[in-house]
């Protein structure tokens, strides 16, 4: 029995980057996430439903449990405390933050999604066949008239917690040298204590952060009740049986040292102290985890024992979603 979870531990931390020190957790089940928006997309082994957060009354549920376990003040009629936030809270889980991917002579649709990936994606799929080209975000009925055209649709989603801090990275290398950014900014750049700053800033609704590069990777519910993704933790295995499934090519091969970002390289360790923040600070990881609830039970990512055996977090998990 030992041998069996270390086995399964082993699995997740290779399934986590960056921050596979988790033990394993309840999974949460998609039995109660499931939802009753039209499915026109097929169902298949890499196919998602996704639950987007429509209802203003779901999106302050969540911001302001995350407020609260970072020791902000909290609405008392369970509201949001400005229009800043409200907006915020529209952005971060409802707002597609880059262009979509139309290729194969527009055939097959790439629904980007910043620091899944994206670059990554992109470049690897420079080698497909036919002409690409960059298209605005798909609306509603743009994804009707795809589907109609039988355009093969997907997207690339990523791991919540370690994308997220990944987009943390992200932001810090882009704005490390805007003075009038870091002067809001008590803690440091490369110190553990920042990206609880930084959350904090996002809660309140501050608008001179980038923030686009930690957005909810759920907001491609907004347009398709129901998505083709592939895992990037899945490598090329996966990534060679969603081309199958979507008719494209299984010889596209997923190269990992295809396209990337500077940031990636962790330039003002940024990425090891949050890690580190993450380790040691478990209202921080509980903050992360109420925010990125549509994305783990959306992609079936498991959260770390410390926010699934959370009571508060389940017990809005069955509010919201029973």
């Amino acid at each position: 029995m030992k041998r069996r979870w270390l086995v399964i531990a082993l699995l997740l931390m290779s399934t986590s980057p960056g921050l596979g020190k988790w033990k394993p957790g309840r999974t949460m089940g998609n039995r109660r996430w499931e939802h009753s928006q039209g499915n026109q997309q097929p169902a298949g082994p890499h196919s998602y439903r996704v639950h987007t957060l429509n209802r203003q009354v779901d999106r302050s549920r969540l911001w302001n449990h995350a407020r609260e376990l970072l020791g902000m003040e909290v609405a008392r009629n369970g509201e949001f405390g400005s229009e800043q936030e409200r907006n915020a809270a529209w952005r971060f889980y409802l707002h597609c933050g880059l262009k979509s991917f139309l290729f194969m002579d527009g055939k097959a649709l790439y629904l980007r999604i910043p620091k899944s990936g994206n670059d990554r994606t992109r470049c690897n799929l420079a080698s497909a066949p036919g002409k690409g080209w960059v298209v605005d975000c798909p609306s509603k009925q743009a994804a009707k008239m795809y589907m109609q055209n039988g355009t093969s649709v997907f997207t690339v989603v990523r791991e919540p917690l370690s994308r997220f801090v990944s987009g943390y990275t992200e932001v810090e290398y882009r704005t490390s040298e805007n003075v009038q950014v870091q002067k809001k900014f008590d803690q440091p750049i490369g110190s553990k204590e920042r990206i609880k700053e930084y959350l904090m800033h996002l809660l309140q609704g501050d608008t001179y952060i980038e923030v686009f590069h930690t957005f909810s990777q759920s907001w491609i519910g907004v347009p398709f009740a129901r998505i083709h993704a592939y895992k990037l933790e899945d490598n090329n295995v996966g990534w060679k049986s969603l081309m199958t499934d979507l008719g494209i090519s299984p010889d596209l091969e997923y190269s990992f040292r295809c396209g990337g970002h500077m940031s990636s390289l962790d330039p003002l360790r940024t990425t090891a102290a949050a890690k580190a923040a993450l380790r040691h600070d478990p209202n921080v990881t509980k903050a992360l985890c109420t925010l990125l609830l549509p994305d783990f039970l959306n992609f079936h990512y498991q959260m770390p024992p410390i926010c699934s055996s959370d009571k508060q977090i389940d017990s809005i998990i069955h509010t919201l979603w029973t």
